[in-house]
């Protein structure tokens, strides 16, 4: 006589919290003594599949009148629950390969061990951790390293022989903090329904919106040169599919969340990255800049239009390339050609490219994508910081005239350090000094309170102090400024006619001078 395959089990379970259907159809073929699952779906009408866990639209019904033996609804088992929070339209094959896995899977030992049965949400491709043991999911058997299924999971054993739950797997690292914390956050998204999440600019996304910016921040990191751990096992394949393993989608998963929520610190360095292909796979970046637009024209997508915006700006290519696909916000371009820096700070061109040599401007050569020529650009803030540089400071002519000095004797002052230089030959090798005002003043009201203020009816004789230089011939290294330090020590007598005299009118007191300056040429034919 003929089964009838539409009565109930004799044994009847219950299932598990977010229990996938293969996972129930396995403790069902258990607990009514079946030697197998694929034993106990013999002869009903249903299709050879690696994962029960997604039914497709043309999926035979026997299935469905299959899990009416049960007594339970077939949804509460399988991913297509969440179809319309995971995708923003209804989800074609390509789409679906990138967020469910479908053929291999993925575990957390210690779960199975609490208790025996697969979770469903193992199947979602942003899941790469266990939320509650703060641990990597496991893809691959450590034994053989292949791909374990749903079957090999649920039997605890790999093809080769090695128990996949008991077996020691020490070639897996700890997940970071921030990963722990991107994966959490997902978890809840998924499984709670009135899920929102603040932006750090203060929006508030919602459940669906959340995914949506989610998935086509994945694919557009997709492919992209990131870094995985290097701990991890598993192939350098960059790709955003089920079919890679833990590592790359860890990483892809990661970056994108945190540039869906905190686009003010991580939106730049994506676009950095898609820069670095643009030459070399241009079609792929024009493809990936439509997502970009996409995700721009999305109703909280405001804030990664203006990050855009600053990005492309903020990169020399923008200055020889043409944005058609997405035209970004008026902003400050931060790089200027080398004629125009000629203008802003009114140096010739040869000045300011020796500039460029001393390394007090940065030139950046970058090529043209339509003739492969070099521009030469220099970034604006440094621009506007020597400009601001040379409008503030003193030149060499206006502090000569400040302190009555030559220029033999303020180089020697600002040698020295009385003096503070920004730019100068003996700074940083440009060719004219500019002098910090702030130093020349406090220099000239240094000389100003500690030099005395004389007549020619003070001395009985006096010499001037370009005379009294001539004395120290016999020392190359006696200067102006060793003569003026020697009145400010009282070592000599002198002084000037007025406080607002010229340094370089020094009057010494002639006796005075030479009774010194005796003494210390004998010194100096001493010591020579």
């Amino acid at each position: 006589m003929r089964r009838n395959f539409m009565l109930p089990f004799n044994n009847r379970i219950e299932p598990k919290e977010l229990e996938s259907l293969f996972s129930f159809c396995h403790r069902i073929a258990r607990a009514n003594h079946f030697e197998s699952l694929p034993i106990m779906m013999k002869g009903k009408g249903l299709n050879k599949v690696s994962n029960y866990n997604y039914r497709e639209s043309n999926d035979p019904l026997p299935l469905e009148n299959f899990m009416k033996r049960t007594g339970k609804e077939i949804d509460r088992f399988l991913m297509n629950q969440f179809d319309n929070v995971l995708f923003e339209c209804a989800p074609n094959k390509r789409m679906k390969a990138k967020v469910y896995l479908r053929i291999h899977s993925r575990y957390c030992p210690d779960c199975l061990q609490s208790s025996h049965f697969y979770r469903l949400y193992w199947d979602f491709t942003y899941l790469t951790t266990c939320v509650f043991h703060k641990r990597y999911l496991i893809d691959r058997c450590t034994n053989c390293n292949k791909r374990v299924n749903v079957r090999n999971v649920l039997s605890s054993v790999c093809t080769c022989g090695k128990n996949l739950i008991t077996g020691k797997h020490v070639d897996l690292m700890l997940p970071t903090d921030s990963l722990l914390f991107a994966q959490r956050t997902i978890y809840e998204a998924i499984f709670n329904e009135s899920f929102s999440i603040q932006r750090d600019d203060g929006v508030f996304i919602k459940r669906k919106e959340f995914f949506e910016l989610l998935f086509r921040f994945c694919v557009i990191i997709d492919g992209l040169p990131i870094k995985k751990e290097s701990s991890l096992r598993g192939e350098d394949k960059y790709t955003f599919s089920s079919n890679s393993d833990i590592a790359v989608i860890s990483r892809i998963t990661e970056f994108a969340f945190y540039v869906v929520i905190s686009p003010n610190a991580n939106f730049n360095a994506l676009y950095r990255l898609l820069e670095s292909i643009a030459y070399e796979k241009p079609y792929i970046f024009t493809e990936k800049l439509k997502i970009l637009k996409a995700i721009m024209s999305h109703e909280k997508g405001d804030v990664y239009y203006g990050e855009y915006s600053q990005s492309v700006t903020a990169s020399s290519r923008h200055y020889v390339s043409r944005r058609r696909t997405i035209t970004p916000l008026n902003q400050r371009h931060k790089y200027i050609g080398i004629m125009q820096a000629v203008k802003i700070l009114g140096k010739s061109y040869a000045t300011v490219k020796r500039m460029c040599e001393l390394g007090i401007l940065s030139l950046n050569i970058t090529q043209t994508t339509e003739n492969k020529r070099g521009v030469m650009l220099i970034p604006k803030e440094e621009i506007d910081r020597v400009k601001n540089d040379f409008e503030r400071c003193l030149s060499l002519k206006q502090v000569r005239e400040a302190l009555g000095l030559e220029q033999k004797d303020i180089e020697i002052l600002i040698a020295q350090g009385k003096l503070k230089a920004c730019h100068g030959p003996g700074i940083n090798g440009f060719p004219e000094w500019f002098i910090e005002p702030e130093s020349v003043e406090q220099q000239k009201c240094y000389f100003q309170s500690k030099i005395p203020i004389v007549n020619q009816e003070t001395f009985k004789e006096v010499i001037p102090g370009n005379k009294a230089v001539f004395y120290g011939r016999n020392d190359p290294k006696f200067s102006f400024i060793d003569l003026l330090d020697l009145v400010l020590e009282r070592k000599i007598k002198g002084g000037i006619l007025s406080r607002e005299g010229r340094m370089r009118d020094l009057l010494l007191e002639k006796n005075s001078f030479f009774e010194y300056f005796g003494k210390y040429n004998r010194k100096h034919k001493k010591t020579r």
